[in-house]
């Protein structure tokens, strides 16, 4: 059961790093494409401050989720 935990955060880590950009118009732009309205900020291991699509990241990351199940079709 471990591993699959571990197995998971590093895909949805993965996915997410993808969708880390500099302006908050590319984040939305992205959202848009997930279904999200609105954008978040966060801050990588050295600080810097980046754009997520989503109003929240729990928000982002459930689309993501969701994204996966549609495409699976489960």
């Amino acid at each position: 059961m471990m591993l699959e935990f571990v197995k998971e955060y590093f895909k949805f880590k993965a996915m997410a790093q993808r969708d880390m950009f500099d302006n908050p118009e590319e984040a939305k732009k992205r959202g848009e494409e997930l279904g999200l309205k609105g954008v978040h900020t966060s801050k990588d291991e050295a600080g810097k401050v980046f754009y997520m699509p989503g109003n929240s990241h729990e928000e982002y990351m459930n689309a993501l989720k969701k994204k996966e199940k549609d495409s699976y079709g489960n």
